[in-house]
């Protein structure tokens, strides 16, 4: 699979489960514009094996603090 279909999915599934968590918080462009943020954070970066699980941290962290 090509690196960037999948962090795109792997982009929607972080979002999905972020909704299931803070959907009653945020609203869902508030979360999307989130995990977008933290996304973009790792541009550029030569590595990508691990950017989905850090971008679900980071933005985990944003939402629940």
């Amino acid at each position: 699979m090509d690196t960037e279909v999948y962090e795109r999915t792997a982009m929607e599934q972080v979002t999905t489960r972020l909704l299931t968590t803070y959907g009653d918080h945020y609203s869902p462009q508030e979360i999307t514009r989130t995990v977008e943020a933290a996304h973009h954070h790792f541009d550029g970066r030569p590595i990508r094996d691990f950017v989905p699980i850090l971008v679900e941290r980071h933005a985990h962290e944003h939402l629940s603090g």
